[in-house]
Order: structure tokens, then sequence, then C-alpha cells
């Protein structure tokens, strides 16, 4: 018996020592992407350096307990660009993903959450299904995805062909979260953390779907 404990000890070591040189070895790379690029780079948000909302559904509903790192800023026409890695502990396990913030002073949009429905099939997710926004005309939309917001009115505005066709389709694909409380937009994957060479792709997506809304918020005014 001492000496399963004794191995068992050495695997747990072992385990922990490949996972943080694997940990160090992304954070390098994500490092030189930012050096390569001209952004700035930070290891985490110990100095809050990311403005995140504390309003987001991100932060506040699937865990009790977050941490960020790997954080990329950059600007882009006006607009602050953050890339962050968190993970959280959910059932006892270390879950990880990536995400997106983009904070711009110019935008007008209505508060909402709009996460995968799957994701509340479950009985605590029936609380918030009552509450979700339907749009009759996009059946697919509303049998996958659940929006959230108090504003119904201007969300519906906002979710236009073009919105819905992306997130029916590659948004519905990628298992896409999007959450926009007052002036920051956030983009994510539940439970997703790209790999560096997979990074730029994402920002640039990011920005696209950005731009969905943004053409919007120019055009309307909300």
């Amino acid at each position: 018996m001492d000496f399963f404990f004794f191995y068992m000890i050495i695997f747990v070591l072992i385990f922990l020592g490949i996972t943080y040189f694997w940990e160090v070895n992304r954070s390098k790379k994500i490092r030189a992407i930012a050096e390569k690029l001209g952004w700035q780079y930070y290891q985490d948000n110990r100095h809050k350096i990311l403005p995140i909302n504390g309003d987001f559904r991100l932060t506040t509903i699937w865990y009790n307990r977050q941490n960020f790192r790997n954080i990329l800023f950059f600007t882009h026409q006006g607009k602050n660009v953050y890339l962050f890695e968190n993970y959280y502990y959910a059932n006892k396990s270390k879950i990880y993903r990536t995400g997106v913030l983009i904070e711009d002073l110019q935008l007008q949009l209505p508060d909402f959450s709009l996460e995968p429905d799957a994701l509340f099939l479950n009985k605590f997710g029936q609380k918030w299904r009552k509450k979700k926004i339907f749009f009759d005309s996009h059946p697919r939309f509303s049998e996958n995805y659940l929006l959230l917001g108090e504003d119904e009115k201007r969300i519906r505005q906002l979710f236009n062909e073009a919105v819905l066709y992306f997130y029916e389709t590659q948004g519905l694909l990628l298992g896409i979260c999007t959450e926009v409380r007052g002036k920051q937009l956030i983009i994510y994957r539940r439970n997703y953390r790209y790999q560096p060479a997979e990074i730029e792709k994402f920002l640039a997506d990011c920005l696209w779907i950005f731009g969905l809304f943004d053409y919007q918020n120019n055009s309307n005014n909300f």
C-alpha cells in the first residue's frame, strides 16, 4: 500500500510539472504574438488591466471563482480590444476558455446576452428560458440560442436578418456566446481555449462580429 501512494505522489508531481511547463510555453507563444504585432501583453489581471464589466454573465453565472491570464491589448479604429484567457471551476474540474472584450465609448447598443440554448436544458436553466426572447421568423435561431435582455424592443431591432443569419450558421457551428454591457461587447466560446496559432484569426472574427452590431450602432443610433 505504501508503494501505491508513493507512485501516486510521483505521478501527480510529474503531471503537475508537465502542466506547468506546457502553460509556460503557451504563455511564451502568446507573448511572441503580441511582440510581433506590437500589442501589449500581460501575464495576468492582478493590476486590473482587463476592465471587464462585473455584470457580464461570463463573470457571474458559471462559477464562483475566476482567473484571467495571457491578456493581449491593442487599439483598433478607436476601440480598446482585449484578448484574454480565463479558467473556472465546475464540478471540481478546471475549465479554460478564450474571450475577446471590445470597449467602445461610442457604443449605444442595448444590453443583452446570447448563449447556446443547449447549455440551459437542466433545471437550473429553466428560469432563464422563461425570459428568453423568441424570433418566430427564425425558428432555427430561437431553438438553438438563449437570448436575454431587458429592452426587448431594441434587441429585436438589433438582431436583424444579417445578425440572425450569422448566428444560425457560423455562430451556431462554433457555439459563440456574445454579450453587451454598457460600452463593452464580449465574445467567447464557453469551454474552448484557442491555441496560440488560432488567436489572430479568432480576433479577426470577433472584430467582424462586432462590426455586425457596430454598423447598426452607427446607422440607427440605438
